[in-house]
């Protein structure tokens, strides 16, 4: 379950009736994701602990 897992699962045909349970799962993997990773970045790059 990764970024490129919620971009498949974002763009599968089987996704018409996608709960929103599983919606949100797609979103924490893609959006969430490189949000979570540019905090990430900027505390290592700022030297936090």
């Amino acid at each position: 379950d990764n970024m490129l897992g919620g971009q498949v699962e974002d763009i599968n045909p089987k996704n018409e009736n996608i709960t929103k349970k599983d919606l949100c799962n797609m979103y924490m993997k893609k959006t969430a994701a490189l949000i979570c990773a540019s905090i990430r970045a900027g505390a290592i790059l700022s030297g936090a602990n």
